[in-house]
């Protein structure tokens, strides 16, 4: 199974500089990944290394990041973020507001997220935290609101949540979104063979930091 070609290529620590996120860009490109999954703040330098195209016989595509990792970014903000990276992402990961999903706020989280899908044609993939919600009612919700949202991928984690992606989560959501909508692992994503376990289980894409 080729990997590289279902990795998002996470690279989202706050500290890194315009030559190392360089360096981050080649990593991506030398192994074929699908993106270069970045924040808001860095999408210009992605850009702009990636503008060089003799220097990188394929060029990932380009991920970003909204309201991450904690799902509380205002309603303008996000609008604002949206309209600016628009121009250099291909894709973007955005995180629902859980304060709405806590509260079983649906029908505010669904206009949210139909405000959010008529401001970019791009694939969005929706970030649900999932280790927050144990109960399998809340999980039903959010992936029949992302589904009649029209947003593409259902993702599972940030990174920052109360943990990582797990086999069962991913079994769970193909027995609920079937093809209605593409599936995300992502968080803890450590090997290969963890990878492929969660392709396997129908994850049609994986985020992970690590260079697997």
């Amino acid at each position: 199974m080729d990997i590289n070609k279902y990795i998002d290529y996470a690279v989202l620590k706050p500290n890194l500089s315009f030559k190392e996120m360089g360096k981050e860009c080649l990593v991506a490109a030398i192994n074929e990944y699908y993106s270069i999954c970045v924040n808001p703040c860095k999408i210009g330098d992605v850009a702009s290394v990636f503008s060089d195209q003799q220097a990188f016989d394929i060029t990932p595509k380009v991920s970003c990041v909204l309201n991450f990792p904690l799902g509380t970014s205002s309603v303008e903000s996000i609008r604002k973020d949206l309209t600016i990276a628009d121009k250099y992402t291909d894709e973007f990961d955005i995180v629902l507001p859980l304060f709405l999903i806590a509260d079983k706020e649906w029908d505010l989280l669904s206009r949210w997220c139909k405000d959010v899908r008529e401001r970019t044609r791009k694939p969005i993939k929706g970030i649900i935290e999932i280790g927050y919600w144990y109960d399998l009612k809340i999980v039903k919700a959010l992936v029949e609101i992302l589904i009649d949202s029209k947003w593409d991928f259902i993702k599972t984690c940030t990174g920052f949540g109360p943990r990582g992606v797990e086999l069962g989560d991913i079994e769970l959501l193909k027995k609920l979104c079937k093809d209605d909508i593409k599936i995300k692992a992502s968080a803890g994503i450590k090997d290969k063979k963890f990878a492929e376990q969660l392709i396997n289980a129908g994850a049609d894409r994986i985020g992970t930091s690590s260079i697997i």
